[in-house]
């Protein structure tokens, strides 16, 4: 056993005294998250461990599910810093009805999730940030670029955008496909909230680019524009800004990728699909 797989094991043996939680099997690991099934009070829940990554993106994950408090949401059942203590959702995800040739009922799940999502009108916890901070990679590496780059035109879409923000919410702030799942028991929820306030169109952004493993179906402009037209008719929210922010967002993504060491190529692939759209 490695170091860190020592250390790993370590952490969740001390999560299952914490939370009196039994038989931890390892569902799937991520850049900021390990996740476990679990038994509590006789009943699987998910067991999810921050990575150090995960301590800075997630952060304020926790934050917005108590304030979904199950509307829409995974039920949150107990956190600290370092994990967090879920509902078990026992259906599939989202993604698998795009697979099955439903991509536009799954746009109108989306929809009917984030209605629930956005029904949230109370205090906005401390440490939720705004879309201004959310942008920040883009425009810093706006500043740097030549004057047609993909890069300095969607940072410059996302400051008007920001400018002229309107029916403010707290935002799941990265809603696709594959943070959807099915409770046979609730219905469709979200899963993995970053946690944002800003403008409400901007939540159904990151779906135009999923789910990315079928890009034969996402990849057209014919796609782009039938969900555009369902997340504008649905969420009553005016269609060019959905385009405009599908927009925006692809270019702060590609920013994070490269942020990351990571290829930018399918995000900008998107982006410019969308931008023949605008």
């Amino acid at each position: 056993m490695t170091p860190a797989q020592d250390r790993r094991r370590s952490e969740v043996e001390q999560y299952c005294q914490k939370w009196a939680l039994s038989l931890p099997f390892q569902l799937a690991s991520t850049h900021t998250s390990y996740i476990y099934r679990v038994t509590y009070l006789e009943q699987p829940a998910i067991l999810k461990i921050l990575t150090t990554k995960g301590r800075k993106f997630e952060a304020n994950g926790s934050s917005a599910l108590k304030c979904f408090h199950g509307h829409g949401a995974v039920k949150l059942i107990d956190f600290d810093v370092g994990a967090m203590l879920l509902e078990y959702l026992d259906g599939g995800e989202l993604s698998n009805l795009v697979k099955q040739g439903l991509d536009s009922r799954a746009a109108r799940i989306i929809c009917d999730v984030l209605d629930d999502l956005h029904r949230y009108a109370g205090e906005i916890p401390s440490g939720i940030q705004d879309l201004q901070h959310e942008f920040e990679s883009l425009f810093a590496r706006a500043r740097g670029e030549k004057t047609d780059s993909v890069f300095r035109n969607t940072a410059a879409v996302a400051e008007r955008l920001i400018s002229t923000e309107s029916n403010k919410r707290l935002l799941h702030g990265d809603i696709h496909h594959g943070n959807i799942l099915k409770s046979a028991s609730r219905g469709w929820v979200a899963i993995d909230p970053q946690g944002l306030f800003g403008e409400r169109t901007y939540d159904v952004a990151n779906s135009f680019f999923n789910p990315d493993e079928v890009p034969h179906v996402v990849a057209t402009r014919e796609r782009i524009d039938s969900l555009a037209t369902i997340f504008s008719e649905r969420l009553e929210v005016d269609k060019s800004r959905v385009l405009q922010f599908a927009y925006a967002h692809g270019g702060l993504s590609a920013s994070w990728h490269l942020d990351d060491g990571e290829n930018p190529q399918w995000r900008l692939r998107m982006t410019s699909l969308i931008e023949t759209l605008l």
